[in-house]
């Protein structure tokens, strides 16, 4: 999961500082850059699916739990 992770964290930076295709050096236009984050957050959330699985977590519990905490941490209703 972290090469994934570390995939997706190079195409939002990608994205983000319009940066060049390390092979060709030409830039990545921003529509398939954003293509490229998608495909990357599928794959993410795949594996983080087969994680709460493996573990026998409840995705859905876990997220209800996680933004209870958010909302206190950054004030949000």
């Amino acid at each position: 999961m972290s090469e994934e992770t570390g995939e997706l964290a190079r195409d939002i930076i990608n994205a983000e500082l319009n940066l060049s295709n390390r092979r060709t050096g030409e830039p990545i236009p921003r529509k398939e850059a954003i293509a490229r984050i998608e495909d990357d957050l599928g794959d993410v959330l795949y594996h983080l699916i087969q994680l709460a699985n493996a573990y026998d977590i409840d995705l859905a519990e876990a997220f209800e739990k996680a933004m209870i905490s958010i909302k206190k941490r950054y004030g949000i209703r």
